[in-house]
């Protein structure tokens, strides 16, 4: 209506002087045929940045959140990896020294390899919350737990795969081990505690 006005006004002074109500609505619809395209394609451009924007947000969200895979990272002490392995192959963690013995599975058969590392570097690369510390030499996998005794020194851990080693709870991580224990077994079925 603006525009329309601003051109009666051009041709007034341009000597052409028809303030008729159809000379208004003439050019009102010229106008308006003038105007509609540049608008259109504003609004398009501007509603074409705005999901590019909201777009690139989100990928960016997704791939700085989502992880590459489920497999666990583990390397030695220069952070160099030495194995990737999936949490549900894992068994326990052994620790000589300066080096880390890994205990897993691999086609259903345990196999370990020596890494010269620490228990705590392992723990704090490995962002995995089954895997639980019970003793100075012994972190585990807490959903690979096949049973737990209670003796007078504390618990004794075993594991299917091999059944004849026992990994003891020192007294010091025995209440970490039970709360872990706990919350896992409703998730996790394992053997009830049994007092030996």
């Amino acid at each position: 209506m603006i525009l329309s006005f601003g051109i009666m006004a051009c041709d007034w002074i341009l000597d052409n002087p028809d303030f008729s109500l159809n000379n208004y609505l003439n050019t009102f619809n010229y106008a308006l045929l003038i105007a509609i395209p540049p608008y259109a394609i504003s609004l398009l451009i501007l509603f074409g940045a705005q999901q590019y924007k909201l777009a690139h947000n989100l990928s960016v969200v997704v791939t700085e959140h989502k992880p590459l895979s489920d497999n666990l990272l583990i390397g030695d002490e220069n952070g160099k990896l030495i194995l990737t392995l999936h949490p549900n192959n894992i068994l326990f963690f052994k620790s000589e020294d300066n080096y880390v013995d890994v205990y897993y599975l691999l086609g259903g058969e345990v196999k370990t390899e020596l890494i010269r590392t620490t228990l705590k570097k392992i723990e704090s690369t490995c962002d995995y919350s089954g895997l639980v510390r019970v003793h100075r030499s012994y972190t585990i996998n807490i959903k690979t737990v096949s049973s737990s005794k209670r003796t007078h020194k504390g618990y004794v851990l075993q594991f299917d795969p091999l059944p004849d080693m026992q990994v003891p709870v020192s007294a010091s991580y025995q209440k970490q081990f039970e709360e872990c224990f706990t919350g896992i077994s409703q998730t996790f079925p394992l053997v009830p505690l049994t007092p030996l």
